[in-house]
């Protein structure tokens, strides 16, 4: 055999044997490479996700700590279904504790309310006007939400010095349901005396203390 033919079937072999390694050793390990590269990318994508929902679950947290004083003071404000009358009595309570006149006046449609619909309210407060004034602000002082929607003043009586204020509006109800043991207990319903007012400004809304 020739020399050159023994370098041709040389270089053929070892052409052969490189190709044969490339495809029995390296290809193979390429292919495990991508694959752990693809499964570290879902991972590092997995745990970004985890984080985000991570960072979400904190905040929620965050604000739930920062409102649930307001939930809280949200379930005192509203009237339990069923508990109206309980409001009425204490406005009455009220008419005997600033002597005053007051008549209120349901809604005569509220039979028909859902346990969460608003009740409409109308308020016939009459007496001078240090007394009613003393009534208004017993009435913003009260643990629930008498929501004012209109206010109408009637002139001073020349001969007694009454006055008659007529307030509509409505108190927000909530489904009556058992106090839990964590709940907090609702503030008194009747307010302490209040002082003698010198101002002469009406408020318009009641929100609660």
């Amino acid at each position: 055999m020739s020399i050159k033919r023994k370098i041709y079937l040389t270089i053929g072999s070892v052409v052969i044997a490189l190709a044969a390694m490339g495809y029995f050793l390296v290809w193979p390990t390429l292919r495990e490479i991508t694959t752990i590269t693809q499964a570290i990318q879902r991972e590092q994508e997995d745990l970004e996700l985890k984080y985000q929902r991570g960072q979400r679950i904190r905040k929620i947290a965050s604000e739930y700590k920062k409102i649930k004083p307001q939930r809280d003071r949200l379930n005192t404000i509203f009237v339990p279904s069923g508990d109206e009358l309980q409001f009425i009595m204490t406005l009455e309570r009220l008419e005997r504790q600033y002597q005053v006149e007051v008549v209120p006046t349901p809604d005569q449609s509220s039979n028909a309310l859902g346990p969460t619909d608003p009740l409409a309210l109308t308020l016939s407060i009459r007496g001078n006007y240090p007394k009613v004034l003393q009534y208004l602000i017993a009435l913003e002082r009260l643990n629930y939400y008498f929501n004012v929607g209109s206010l109408s003043i009637t002139g001073a009586n020349s001969d007694t010095g009454a006055l008659t204020l007529v307030l509509s509006g409505s108190i927000h109800r909530k489904p009556y349901q058992a106090k839990a043991a964590d709940e907090p207990v609702a503030a008194p319903l009747v307010p302490p005396a209040a002082e003698t007012p010198t101002a002469t400004t009406v408020p318009s809304t009641f929100p609660t203390e």
